[in-house]
């Protein structure tokens, strides 16, 4: 190791040296953890909960947003973990988010970007449920405007009693059909990332939104 690629200082018995020899691991996960930072920042400023769910979405500022894509992706697993869910990429914010806070960080590890908070929203699997109504594309759209108009909460209580399936009936000029959670439709917009769509376990979310439910409703 060169000279300058060390440090040491002494103290009577006891001496430290430190290794200065740049690391480009320690550097990716230098920036996810300020990337974690600057989103628990954003929730405070917020004022949300610290377990509300919400879904957080990251857009690179920088001429070149692959640097950022690859660390990103390298500290997936880390992020995801510290946060709760995924960092998703702000393309896939969909039309029917609601927006709860938005801030551009500069000079973050070198990188400037932009993180959103948005409440979690429904997504939809267009092709399954246009297959529900055998291609009509008018009967497809009409449930999933029904389905967007339902409260987001009472909607997960209804698939969690039905065991992730619900019967939707109630829609005039429309056969019945049978809507399935992680099919059909996900709870939010990751939903459609996962293997094989598999839709979280629908207790987690119950257990874990009721009381922020409950608290918003003045209960």
């Amino acid at each position: 190791m060169a000279k300058e690629q060390m440090d040491a200082s002494g103290d009577g018995d006891v001496k430290v040296v430190l290794d200065l020899f740049h690391d480009d691991s320690l550097s990716k996960a230098g920036f996810a953890h300020e990337v974690v930072n600057c989103i628990q920042e954003l929730r405070e400023i917020s004022e949300l909960e610290p377990n509300y769910p919400v879904e957080v979405y990251f857009k690179s500022l920088d001429d070149d947003t692959s640097a950022s894509a690859q660390i990103l992706k390298s500290q997936e697993a880390y992020i995801k973990e510290a946060i709760g869910s995924p960092l998703l990429d702000s393309t896939l914010i969909s039309e029917h988010a609601v927006v709860i806070a938005e801030k551009t960080y500069r000079n973050i590890s070198n990188c400037d970007f932009q993180i959103t908070l948005t409440r979690q929203t429904l997504t939809f699997n267009d092709k399954a449920i246009l297959d529900l109504y055998s291609g009509n594309a008018k009967y497809a759209n009409a449930l999933e405007v029904y389905l967007l108009s339902r409260d987001h909460f009472n909607l997960k209580t209804e698939f969690l009693v039905g065991i992730n399936q619900i019967k939707v009936d109630c829609i005039e000029d429309l056969p019945d059909v049978d809507v399935v959670l992680g099919e059909h439709v996900f709870l939010n917009s990751w939903g459609l990332l996962l293997p094989n769509h598999q839709q979280q376990p629908l207790t987690f979310f119950w257990l874990k939104n009721v009381a922020f439910y409950e608290m918003e409703q003045g209960r």
